[in-house]
């Protein structure tokens, strides 16, 4: 088998092209630190922050907007990044508007670029936002929402919050934990639901198989090529009901 040294990725973007050049290397196998596979920011854990963690004051996880993918609710805390291919201006607002924000978007070597919006228990108001297209020198005509929902740790919450969702007719709900996942799935059967994090999801109901989901629920991951079949086939129903 043959091995290869990378540096640590910075973010799934980065590990993305360290798999790809690893690939053209002719390695038989890619192994990545476990955290930089997840929505949790690597550089957010070493070195320095990581003390921030030992301390107990850990950051929430990512959820990501984009255009073909346009979330529509989150479970605070979090952060939100919005992101697009292009570079742009974000004017944003979580108090309704009352005091607006203007954040350049950072480019990234992988051609994508991003805003971050940090998201905590406090933060009660919608995420509203709205582009201007650095490029074009134009404005993106529309506003675009962001939902979010709070249950404090305490999980006899989730249900109505999901529900409360539910009503808000979302294309998709997304979640951090097992629990909101389960209540999500008992507030809807048909509204997609994606999760950063699920546990035993076959034992729980909310799957029938990791092969073939079968249901409206599936949870974020990277795909590779030459990954196995049963993990690209619960990637690709993922995409499938977010699309």
């Amino acid at each position: 088998m043959k091995t290869f040294e990378f540096t640590r990725p910075p973010d799934v973007g980065a590990a993305v092209a360290i798999a790809a050049r690893a690939r053209g290397k002719g390695a038989d196998l890619v192994v990545f630190p476990e955290l930089s596979l997840t929505g949790y920011l690597l550089q957010d854990l070493v070195p320095e922050v990581a003390e921030r963690y030992r301390n107990g004051k850990p950051r929430g996880p990512i959820e990501i907007w984009k255009p073909n993918r346009q979330i529509q609710s989150v479970t605070l805390p979090c952060r939100l990044r919005i992101q697009s291919d292009e570079p742009f201006m974000l004017h944003w607002s979580k108090d309704e508007w009352h005091h607006p924000n203007d954040s350049r978007s950072t480019h990234t070597a992988v051609g994508l670029d991003f805003v971050d919006i940090d998201l905590t228990a406090a933060d009660h108001a919608p995420v509203r936002f709205t582009f201007r297209w650095e490029t074009r020198g134009q404005w993106e005509g529309r506003d675009y929402v962001v939902e979010d929902r709070y249950a404090d740790g305490d999980s006899a919450r989730l249900p109505p919050l999901a529900e409360e969702l539910v009503r808000l007719k979302p294309d998709v709900i997304l979640t951090s934990s097992t629990d909101a996942a389960l209540a999500a799935k008992q507030a809807t059967p048909s509204i997609p639901i994606v999760s950063t994090a699920l546990t035993d999801p076959v034992g729980l109901g909310l799957v029938a198989s990791e092969a073939r989901p079968g249901t409206n629920v599936g949870w974020s991951m990277a795909v590779y090529s030459g990954v196995q079949p049963s993990s690209r086939s619960r990637a690709s129903t993922v995409l499938r009901a977010v699309a």
